[in-house]
């Protein structure tokens, strides 16, 4: 509206609630100016909506990603998850195409954001396709200790035991038995 005017006559009163409201959304900017939504609840629907629908889109949209872009991405995710169900199953596809890229950045949502992700990065920790030097670098990565990621840790922890390759010495099948009892009772609280 113009200076001056009312939008269709409204009180003055009506018009500074309506102010404090659009400014508890969009958190001040520079200048007094209105900034942008936080947490940003229409693009993150619309993200939902669209990556849910279409699974090529998904899986391009999250190929690739630096660590930001994917602790981004998954972040904006993750939020979604809690308003749209359907958006975990694309997060948890995601792991499974690029754990090794996506699994350092699910950990830091986690705990940050929703601990419902961890449950996923369990899930794929103990299965999805990586090499054992990507499971020790994202087993040595993990916050601990963390109850959001203590499925997680107790997974790769697991599994990087179960394809140590035959031969290795024994002081490293060792660590990684203490690695692994230590996971198992993290897991427990």
């Amino acid at each position: 509206a113009r200076s001056g005017t009312r939008p269709a006559g409204a009180p003055a009163g009506d018009l500074r609630r309506w102010a404090r409201w659009l400014y508890d959304l969009y958190p001040g900017g520079p200048a007094g100016r209105l900034g942008s939504v936080q947490p940003d609840l229409l693009a993150e629907h619309h993200t939902a909506t669209q990556l849910t629908a279409d699974s090529a889109l998904a899986r391009a949209a999250l190929a690739g990603l630096t660590a930001r872009q994917a602790t981004q991405a998954l972040t904006v995710l993750a939020r979604a998850w809690e308003l749209h169900e359907a958006t975990g199953p694309v997060i948890e596809t995601a792991l499974r195409a690029d754990l090794a890229g996506l699994a350092i950045p699910a950990s830091q949502v986690a705990i940050q954001t929703w601990p419902r992700v961890g449950t996923l990065l369990a899930s794929a920790l103990s299965s999805a396709s990586a090499t054992l030097e990507d499971l020790t670098t994202i087993e040595e990565a993990l916050p601990y200790p963390s109850v959001a990621l203590a499925r997680a840790d107790l997974a790769v922890t697991q599994r990087i035991r179960r394809e140590l390759p035959p031969g290795t010495d024994r002081e490293t099948v060792a660590r990684w038995r203490s690695e692994e009892h230590t996971s198992e009772l993290q897991s427990h609280h």
